[in-house]
């Protein structure tokens, strides 16, 4: 069984970035299934999509703002990690 989700957004080598809706989905997705997850945005400054177009990056930080950054079962065991450059 998986026990860990790592998503890479922006994706190297062509910068793909993943909607936001995407994202916050894929990591509720984790949780459901109590795996951890790791976010690496270490490509985060090759977007260059508009900042006005739906697609534009946005970090998991700024996504989590809105989302619960722990396991709600055991709320000293984060299930976030968050890599950026």
């Amino acid at each position: 069984h998986a026990k860990i989700l790592l998503l890479t957004n922006p994706n190297d080598p062509l910068g793909v970035v993943y909607k936001s809706s995407v994202v916050t989905d894929a990591i509720r997705w984790a949780r459901s299934r109590k795996m951890h997850t790791i976010v690496d945005e270490i490509y985060a400054l090759s977007d260059r999509t508009p900042k006005n177009h739906p697609n534009h990056f946005q970090s998991i930080l700024h996504l989590t703002t809105t989302t619960t950054t722990t396991n709600p079962t055991n709320s000293t065991n984060p299930t976030t990690t968050t890599t950026t450059n």
